[in-house]
């Protein structure tokens, strides 16, 4: 399992918005289907095609699972190998202040793919925090221009 706590300087509300706009030009590069933000909610689900981490392409089902505005956000990424679980919980701190916590975690559909899971975990996790963090201080900084922009 991966967890990571990072805390961001704008606001739940925009993050949210931001994390639901990524949400949806992913539906809609994955299905060529635009996608109306407000019909992307708990129980929304389509099928993608993903790389894993060793390079082969798979057939994934997507499936939300927790849907709650601006505060959480999971879904579920289900191949032939197991359960990819990720979720972003949204704590204000206060007016222009967040904690995210973002947590990834697997569920192998056999024993020996957990197993695999956890032996390669130990080589990729290091990089996997680095992406995860890099991510959310991109939706940050993209937040803050945007801002900047209003404002001039």
């Amino acid at each position: 399992m991966l967890k990571i706590n990072e805390i961001l300087y704008v606001d739940a509300e925009s993050f949210f918005n931001n994390l639901l706009n990524n949400i949806a030009y992913d539906i809609s590069n994955t299905t060529g289907k635009e996608i109306p933000l407000n019909n992307i909610k708990k129980g929304f689900h389509y099928k993608k095609i993903l790389n894993n981490k060793l390079g082969r392409k798979g057939t994934v089902n997507v499936k939300i699972t927790e849907f709650n505005k601006p505060t959480s956000y999971s879904a579920e990424f289900q191949s032939s190998s197991g359960i990819n679980t990720i979720s972003y919980y949204i704590e204000t701190l206060d007016k222009n202040n967040i904690n995210v916590t973002y947590i990834e975690d697997y569920k192998g559909s056999k024993y020996l793919m957990d197993f695999n899971y956890k032996l390669l975990n130990i080589f990729f996790k290091k990089g996997a925090k680095k992406r995860v963090i890099q991510f959310l201080h991109s939706i940050e900084k993209s937040i803050l221009e945007d801002k900047k922009l209003l404002n001039s």
